[in-house]
């Protein structure tokens, strides 16, 4: 049981997409997560990124239980990386984040709180119906 993970630049992603005991990832700086990493993961509910990460294209696609995600600074999220994820209340990025196209798009995103000179690709955050709240920082870019 996995319950919370902990993910380095090491870390081997060979039984995760798709595990039900997953409930709370922390990835540490420098970590390159791969696509479909750990997509379909119904039970995660909360992802802290730290510095210096990329989540390439849809890493947590379909995990219909994630209400919190905090993403420090210098994070690149792949196109479609959190797509579907329905259950999204609050997404707090940190400077100099970057997210591809359709980063967010279709999910359950209430509040968006984003820091300095991030860029946010084409329809990142493409029919998010419950978005109300959005507190962008200066130099943001939005596709």
């Amino acid at each position: 049981m996995y319950n919370s993970l902990v993910i380095t630049p090491n870390t081997d992603y060979q039984s995760y997409r798709g595990n039900p005991e997953i409930r709370s990832i922390e990835i540490m700086p420098g970590s390159n997560v791969p696509p479909y990493a750990f997509s379909q993961c119904t039970s995660l509910d909360k992802i802290t990124i730290h510095d210096n990460v990329i989540v390439k294209n849809c890493a947590f696609f379909n995990c219909t239980n994630i209400k919190t995600i905090n993403i420090k600074n210098n994070v690149t999220l792949g196109v479609s990386s959190f797509q579907n994820s329905t259950a999204i209340t609050t997404l707090r990025l940190g400077d100099n984040c970057i997210t591809k196209s359709s980063a967010f798009s279709h999910s359950g995103l209430q509040e968006l709180r984003a820091g300095k000179s991030c860029d946010f690709g084409h329809m990142s955050f493409f029919s998010c119906l419950n978005l109300l709240s959005v507190k962008l920082s200066s130099h943001t870019i939005i596709g």
